[in-house]
Formats: structure tokens, C-alpha cells, sequence
């Protein structure tokens, strides 16, 4: 069926809006698309390369209709070979003008007729095969739509490069989900598929602008990250240090460490424990109270100082150099001791205006619980049993209030594509009843009665679909502030499922001191009645189950899967090279993708480091060692399997049916570990 011009909503003022793309312009190797298209896209560019413009964002707003339509006249004069002054115009209008070029065009530059093809292309599993069958179609679009896909997906990898130049870091799918409505729209009398499609729309575009048909290369951060050199390995307390700063092992006596200048045999430093363990420690101290740690860096030799100030923990990073140390340059102190010692009697205002206090009450890691030395051995027990039954509740609470997180995280995440879709048609309509308004009055009367029937039953269909955006939006409104909800709650939870961790495990130490077997507290807890309802233990890490990781799915289903999870949370997938893997992982709420490949001596990132003899192996080495090792922007270790909760729900479920129907048998309770997703 022919497409016949569409009229824009002030079509007087440029000719070219609304047009079929066959009729604005002669492909030729100095025309892949019309003069508007072509202005608009190099000007954007220009002002990218040259100042840096977030180009994602910028697609993301939107400019006023009179800016708009003041840029759509100027451009009017383009075909009389006039020159048009773009410093009257941002950046922001030239992108919203490009996008209303593209809407109203009668047929988008995917057209209509193949909008099933695409749309069942998208819905392939495997990210190959998708990607083959669309660039198969693409090849068989009309040739004016074919150019002006070519050009604007040129523009796109264009953009995405010199963004990455500019070290503006942006998902692709941002721009994506700018796009995915304007390039391709089901026929007028199927317009609704556009909401229950969206995701596909998404996929067609990022799978496009991926696809590598362009000739332009897309930058590396969306390909696998670089591997920098690795750095050096994680030490423990107990590990040597220089001869300046480190004597013995720390299991020496040290009979009077305020005296000694040796770094581990000062009571107020704790080595290399976590930021998490130091909050705990700092917990409701006063002013002044400090210690140092080893630098989260895992830099040999950097150091830092946690000092407790009006109420929160300062964190002070203690820099190393030539064997001088210090806060700031000049460094003027020869070793951590000496620069304690000395802040120990003046103010840290020297260092910071806003720290004026000494460094007064250390955090002592000789001092020891005088609980235990006075308790008997039913004390104690009776002290584990109150703390076990207290995390355990605590733990159950955590566990429902995640799940519910997680699940309403994924439906907000449907239910705004679901809203960018309803945004998209609803323009369509008010602009198509802009139009049949404008155009009112030049109608013949015998045409007037169509007119008007045509007009109100758009007016229905908008009511409609604005009552059913109107619902959705107040839906996602509620599920959000109930998802707020429930991270608080889980952040405060959090804390005191630590502490109640750590307690636990002071009373099964002091068990064993006074002689008690781990078999024996083992079978007290699990022997423990009143809490018999408490769901059977998971006691291998969610890590050693590789179903819990290991996901058949594509690179577009791995973020779906792990959009708006925690850092840490990952899944390994087949990569699009047969003999390899992807990680797919959030770090800094962005979903990352690394290659691992397989080689002789095992699995691994990069050279040298080939030395897993599976999968398995080499995701129970990073879940305790930080993947920085082979990119600076990725602290993080793989904490949390993406698919563990579900396990864990399976797990106890199975064991509740299992004991539910035998008499006297409860299931097994937590012992001594807990789930790993609070570690």
C-alpha cells in the first residue's frame, strides 16, 4: 500500500516534514540521506567532538514546539542552497527537531510492512542468530530507508565513540531506548503492540547499532574491558611488611606494643579488614576515636586513618612516598607510628580546618572480652542458643524483604518501558488530531462529517490510552515507594545481622576453648525446638551451585536479569564466540561484560591468568579476590549469584516437604555460616 504524505502540524513552514524519504532525496555517495537529516546529524557531531556534549542526554530531552519550529524554517532554506546559522540553536533543539523529523514521517525508516520481521528476528535467543537475521532484512528494505538507516546508525556508533573519548561512560541502551519507537512502529491499526513490544524495540536497535555492518567501530567500553597489569595480591594482618614499618609476626609477644615503633604491634592497627567491620567497630564511640586499616587499594604500604568526628567516620587516606608518609606533601613523617604518635598531641586541623581534635582513643585489638573468662560453659551455651535464635529471625526477615525487592525491582523495570511506549503513541495521537484541527477548515463540507469522525474517535483512543498510562504511572509510583521500603529496612538490617554474625561466632570460639567439639554445637542448634520452623540451612556458599550462575541467555537478557541489582550480583553466559564465556556483572550500578576464554592450562580473562580448571573454579576465586586485578574500574568480587534467592527458596522448600510429614524431626538450623549475599 502506498504511504501517502503526512502532513506535520505546521506543514507550511517545512516541506520536508511528513514527505516520504523516496521523495526528499537521490542516493549518491554525497547523499545517504535528505539535507535535513544530514545537517542535523553533522552539526550534532561537531558540537560533540569539539565540546564534549553528552549526546546520550541530550537525545533524552526534549526542546519547546517554538524553538522547534523557529529551527524547521531556518532549515526550510537548506534546499535553496542557503546557509543555515546553527549557533542560534542548542543542541537539545537540533536533537528534538530530528526526532519529530523522524516521528512524522508516513512510514518510519524500518517501514511498516516489515515491522513482524524485525519484531520476530528480536525474539531469537541466540545473540548471532538475531543479529544475522537483521542485518538479512535490512538488506531487503526499500533503498531510501536502507541509506537513512545506514546513516543514522553511523551517527550512533559515531556519537558512542566520542563519548568514550570524553570519558563519559553511558549504557548503550539509553540511547536505545530513545530511539526504539521513532525507527520502527507497528500499522496504525496495530499501534498498541508498541507497549507489549517494547523490549524488542530495544533489542533491535542496541543489536543494530552492535551489528558491525557500518564500517564505524564502537568503542571498547562496550566490548570486554582492557586488562591493565595485575596488581599485587591481598595481604593478610599476619603478612611481612617492610623492614621501616613490620618486625615480627604478629603472633609474637608483645609485651608492650605503646612502646614499640614496629606498625602491626600497635594496638590501633587492625590490618586488612573491611570498611563495614570498621563502622561496627566505631559504633556509637565518641569523638575522637580511631584506628587504621590497610588502604582498600590493596598499594603496598597505603594506609587508612578512620577517626570518628562529630558523629561519623572521617575516612583519611595516609599516603607513602620514598619512604616518608603523611596526609598531604611535604610527607614529613618516617613511619605511620610516628604520624599517629604525633597527631596523638596536635590537632588534625594542621591537616584539615575542619578537624580540629587530637587523635584520643584508640580502638584497641589487644583488648579482650572478660565475658567469656567469668562464664561458665551452660552460660554460654545459653547466650549462643538466644543470639542463633535472634540472627536467625533477623536472617528470615532479610531474606522475604529481598525477595520482594528483587521482584518488584524487575516489574518497575517492564512497567517504564511499558510508560516510554504509552509516551511514544500518545504523541502520535495528539499530533494526528493537531492535524485533522489544522486542516478543519480547508475540509470540503461533504468532508466535514468524516473529518469529524475521524477526529473523536482519535480523541476516544487517546482518553483511553491516557487513562491506562495514568493507572500504570500511579502503580509505579506506590511500587516504588514500597522498594524504598524495603532497601531501608534491608540497610538497616544489615548492621545488626553482622553483629549478630559476629557475636555467634564469639560464643561458639569460647565454646571451644573451654573443650566443646564444632559436632557438639552443631547438634545443639540443630536439636534447638523452638525455632523449629526455621528453614533448613544452605550450608555450601550459594557460589558452589552453578546453577545459581551459569545462564543460558543473551547479552540483552543478562541486563534485563541484573538491572538495578546490587554490585557484585553476576551470571556467566555463552559468549557469541562458541569456545568461550561472558561474566556478566554489576559494578557501580552499570552491567559490565567480560570475556572469559578457555585455553590449555584453563579458564581465565587474560594471559597469564588461564589457570582455572573450570568455570567453577575460577568464580570461587573471585568471589573472594576483587576483579580490579584486571580493570581498574571494576572493585568488586562476584558476591552474589543472580539466580541464589531462587535456590535457596527451592532448597527450603524441598526440605520442608521432606520433614513436614516425620514425626519429632526438625530441620536442620544454621550452625555457623549464613548466606553470602550478607557477607
Amino acid at each position: 500500500m502506498k504511504k501517502h504524505r503526512r502532513l506535520s502540524f505546521d506543514a507550511d513552514a517545512n516541506s520536508v516534514f511528513g514527505v516520504p524519504l523516496s521523495e526528499q532525496f537521490q542516493i549518491s555517495d554525497c547523499a545517504s540521506a535528505p539535507p535535513f537529516v544530514i545537517w542535523c546529524t553533522t552539526e550534532l557531531e561537531r558540537r560533540t567532538r569539539e565540546t564534549g556534549t553528552n549526546m546520550f542526554e541530550t537525545y533524552r530531552r526534549s526542546s519547546s514546539t517554538d524553538e522547534i519550529k523557529q529551527l524547521k524554517e531556518a532549515l526550510s532554506r537548506i534546499a535553496a542552497n542557503e546557509v543555515v546559522d546553527a549557533s542560534k540553536f542548542d543542541a537539545v533543539c537540533i536533537a528534538a527537531t530530528l526526532k519529530k523529523y523522524l516521528r512524522e514521517l508516513p512510514d518510519p525508516v524500518i517501514p511498516e510492512d516489515f515491522y513482524s520481521s524485525f519484531i520476530a528476528a528480536s525474539k531469537l535467543p541466540d545473540e548471532e542468530a538475531c543479529k544475522t537475521a537483521l542485518s538479512e532484512i535490512v538488506l531487503k528494505l526499500p533503498d531510501h530507508h536502507q541509506s537513512v538507516l545506514r546513516h543514522l546508525m553511523v551517527h550512533f556508533c559515531r556519537i558512542c565513540r566520542m563519548q568514550e573519548e570524553f570519558c563519559q561512560r553511558e549504557p548503550l541502551s539509553k540511547l536505545c531506548q530513545v530511539f526504539c519507537h521513532i525507527l520502527l512502529r507497528p500499522p496504525w491499526e496495530n499501534i498498541m503492540d508498541i507497549v507489549h513490544n517494547t523490549e524488542f524495540h530495544i533489542r533491535i536497535v542496541e543489536v543494530l547499532i552492535k551489528s558491525g555492518m557500518w564500517s564505524e567501530q564502537l568503542p571498547d567500553y562496550i566490548s570486554a574491558p582492557a586488562i591493565p597489569p595485575r596488581p599485587p595480591k591481598r595481604r593478610t594482618v599476619c603478612s611481612t611488611r617492610s623492614d621501616s614499618l613490620t618486625g615480627s609476626s604478629s603472633h609474637q609477644q608483645r609485651s608492650s606494643p605503646e612502646l614499640s615503633g614496629r606498625l602491626e604491634d600497635q594496638e590501633w592497627y587492625w590490618g586488612d579488614i573491611s570498611r563495614e567491620e570498621v563502622n561496627e567497630k566505631l559504633r556509637d564511640t565518641p569523638d575522637g576515636t580511631f584506628l587504621v586499616r590497610d588502604a582498600s587499594t590493596k598499594v603496598r604500604d597505603n594506609y587508612t586513618l578512620t577517626l570518628r568526628k562529630g558523629g561519623s567516620n572521617r575516612l583519611i587516606k595516609i599516603f607513602h612516598q620514598d619512604g616518608m608518609f603523611g596526609f598531604v606533601e611535604p610527607l614529613k613523617f618516617t613511619s605511620v607510628v610516628d604520624l599517629i604518635q604525633h597527631y596523638q598531641h596536635h590537632s588534625l586541623a594542621h591537616y584539615n580546618r575542619t578537624l580540629d581534635i587530637v587523635l584520643k582513643y584508640p580502638v584497641s585489638k589487644f583488648v579482650k572480652d572478660e565475658e567469656a573468662a567469668g562464664s561458665d560453659v551452660e552460660s554460654i551455651r545459653s547466650k549462643l542458643l538466644e543470639v542463633h535464635n535472634e540472627y536467625i529471625r533477623k536472617l528470615q526477615d532479610f531474606e522475604s524483604m529481598y525477595e520482594e525487592h528483587a521482584r518488584i525491582s524487575q516489574e518497575l523495570h517492564l512497567k517504564h518501558q511499558a510508560l516510554d511506549a504509552f509516551r511514544e503513541t500518545i504523541i502520535l495521537f495528539e499530533e494526528q488530531m493537531k492535524l485533522l484541527e489544522t486542516f478543519k477548515n480547508k475540509a470540503a463540507p461533504q468532508e466535514l462529517p468524516k473529518v469529524h469522525d475521524n477526529f473523536e474517535m482519535l480523541r476516544a483512543r487517546l482518553r483511553s490510552i491516557t487513562d491506562s498510562r495514568d493507572k500504570l504511572d500511579a502503580d509505579v509510583k506506590e511500587q516504588a515507594a514500597l522498594n524504598r521500603t524495603h532497601a531501608a529496612n534491608m540497610n538497616a538490617l544489615k548492621p545488626e545481622l553482622k553483629r549478630l554474625h559476629k557475636q555467634r561466632d564469639l560464643f561458639n570460639k569460647w565454646l571451644i576453648d573451654k573443650g566443646e567439639s564444632h559436632q557438639s554445637i552443631d547438634k545443639m542448634l540443630e536439636s534447638l525446638a523452638s525455632i523449629g520452623s526455621i528453614p533448613a540451612e544452605i550450608t555450601a556458599s550459594p557460589h558452589s551451585d552453578e546453577k545459581t550462575w551459569l545462564v543460558t541467555c543473551n547479552r540483552t537478557e543478562a541486563e534485563r536479569l541484573l538491572k538495578s541489582r546490587e554490585d557484585g550480583t553476576f551470571l556467566i553466559r555463552p559468549s557469541s564466540d562458541p569456545q568461550s564465556f561472558a561474566l556478566s556483572i554489576v559494578a557501580l550500578n552499570t552491567v559490565v561484560h567480560c570475556k572469559i576464554d578457555k585455553k590449555e592450562t584453563g579458564f581465565g580473562f587474560a594471559e597469564p591468568y588461564y589457570i582455572h580448571e573450570s568455570l567453577m573454579d575460577l568464580v570461587l576465586h573471585y568471589k573472594e579476590t576483587t576483579l580490579v586485578e584486571h580493570n581498574d574500574i571494576l572493585d568488586v568480587m562476584l558476591k552474589y549469584p543472580v539466580y541464589a534467592l531462587e535456590c535457596i527458596s527451592d532448597h527450603s522448600t524441598t526440605t520442608h516437604n521432606r520433614t513436614s510429614g516425620s514425626q519429632g524431626t526438625q530441620p536442620p538450623l544454621l550452625p555457623r555460616s549464613h548466606y553470602q549475599h550478607l557477607q
